[in-house]
């Protein structure tokens, strides 16, 4: 017997579904980190460091949602998940399971990250500048 899922998030069985990160959920995620600096901040700073990791200019006013990453995940799974089509039937019954699937989402998308920059390091760190690649003077001519 094949059980379908509905749209509204719920299956047959009553289970929660398993979030899967689509384009569209995987864009949200990283347009919000870009419009909530602070927030990108709090989630990427490197306590050995002391540094963030190409955090964008923070906005005016732009406070984080909370001191800690879990709260943000938190704040970032709301914006989310409340109004999903497939996951907002379920969010406000389970909202400790979507922080961490937001959490694991970033971490992969961050060891993604990592994986392509190392491999194209590895191809001669970029394009070599050719006199003909340039449009005018280059300065050290």
């Amino acid at each position: 017997m094949c059980l379908t899922i509905p749209v509204t998030g719920k299956n047959l069985l009553g289970r929660v579904l398993p979030v899967q990160w689509d384009t569209t959920c995987t864009d949200q995620l990283i347009t919000w980190l870009l419009t909530h600096s602070a927030n990108h901040h709090i989630l990427f700073h490197d306590k050995n460091t002391g540094e963030s990791s190409h955090t964008p200019p923070a906005a005016p006013g732009d406070k984080p949602s909370s001191c800690n990453k879990k709260e943000v995940h938190l704040a970032i799974a709301s914006h989310i998940f409340t109004n999903d089509p497939v996951y907002g039937g379920q969010w406000a019954a389970n909202l400790e399971r979507y922080p961490v699937s937001v959490m694991n989402h970033l971490v992969s998308l961050k060891d993604k990250y990592h994986e392509h920059a190392k491999r194209l390091n590895q191809t001669g760190a970029g394009v070599a500048p050719r006199m003909d690649n340039l449009c005018g003077k280059p300065s050290w001519v």
